[in-house]
């Protein structure tokens, strides 16, 4: 019985040595195959991308409207259509609109807007040209830059929005306009189609002082508050005429 316990126990140490022989040669396959099968898989996904080229890119957009977000998640860019056509605008981190650009019935405008989105200048296209104009901190139009009819123009005020200033042309030439602190004019130069002229208006905006070039010779005038004349200066060396 002693005898046939050892060569039972031998027997049974060759089974376990045979059996982790099989083992290893098992795990030793699966590694290769392991290996073939990461290997197969890569050229199999290099050969479906080479196959499948680049990815493939959209020719055209199409939305009604489109936004763009920024860090703290409010849009800073629109773009969306008008009853005109497009429109652009740009807004600052707050979310207040500093940059505006569009189409109009007129052509296209531009405006620009201070940090709490109040309009500060706009550039705009109008049915007899361009126009500039500007604007105070309050929103005031200070100052207009633009087409006319028969010409060009530009218009500065005060702050309280009163006309200050007028440049402009006509078909006789152009025109200076200076005003008073209310808007009324109060000088003026002006080309004629003689020669150039010169105004001079009281606080009720009655001319009271004129200056003219005539044909042949320059015209001077005075004038009471009524606007009746009560001076006037024909020419240079001939004496003047009162009543």
């Amino acid at each position: 019985m002693a005898l046939q316990s050892v060569d039972n126990g031998a027997e049974m140490t060759d089974r376990f040595s045979r059996l982790e022989e099989r083992l290893e040669r098992l795990e030793k396959k699966e590694r290769s195959w392991r290996r073939g099968f990461v290997a197969l898989s890569g050229v199999m996904a290099l050969f479906i991308l080479v196959a499948a080229g680049p990815p493939e890119i959209p020719s055209v957009l199409k939305a009604r409207s489109f936004q763009v977000i920024g860090n703290n998640d409010k849009p800073v860019m629109l773009l969306q259509a008008n009853n005109s056509g497009g429109l652009v605008m740009v807004m600052n981190e707050a979310g207040k609109p500093v940059v505006l650009a569009g189409a109009t019935p007129a052509g296209g405008v531009l405006g620009i807007s201070d940090t709490a989105g109040a309009p500060i200048g706009l550039f705009e296209a109008t049915s007899v040209g361009g126009a500039i104009s500007t604007r105070n901190a309050s929103g005031v139009p200070v100052a207009q830059l633009g087409a006319r009819p028969d010409g060009g123009a530009l218009v500065l005020n005060t702050n309280k929005g009163y006309n200050a200033a007028v440049v402009r042309s006509s078909a006789k030439g152009g025109l200076v306009d200076v005003n008073g602190p209310t808007g009324k004019r109060i000088f003026a130069v002006l080309g004629t189609e003689t020669g150039g002229g010169l105004i001079l208006l009281d606080s009720a905006s009655v001319a009271r002082i004129t200056a003219t070039c005539g044909e042949k010779s320059g015209i001077l005038s005075l004038y009471r508050p009524t606007g009746v004349m009560r001076w006037q200066a024909p020419g240079p060396g001939l004496p003047g005429q009162g009543n």
